[in-house]
């Protein structure tokens, strides 16, 4: 139960280190949510959110190759499950 409870306070955490216009730009996309969060988990907000600022199209660009291979398996993950829905 507290490790679910932290793990909220961190994802709520991080959501607020996200530029406005990003977080609004993401709307309702889950999976893009997802992904920030992953990225922030893996190599902290501060650095995700920088990346975001200096290159908005491709976000991913400026962050560690470890976070973009962190990436690749929630994106693999991620269609895995999206594929179990259907």
């Amino acid at each position: 139960m507290n490790a679910a409870k932290a793990s909220l306070l961190l994802f709520d955490s991080d959501l607020n280190d996200l530029p406005d216009n990003y977080l609004r730009a993401l709307g309702g996309d889950v999976c893009a949510v997802g992904r920030y969060l992953a990225a922030a988990y893996n190599c902290g907000s501060k650095r995700v959110e920088r990346s975001v600022g200096n290159c908005a199209d491709g976000w991913t660009y400026l962050l560690p190759e470890e976070t973009k291979t962190y990436l690749s398996k929630f994106d693999t993950v991620w269609d895995l499950r999206q594929s179990l829905d259907r």
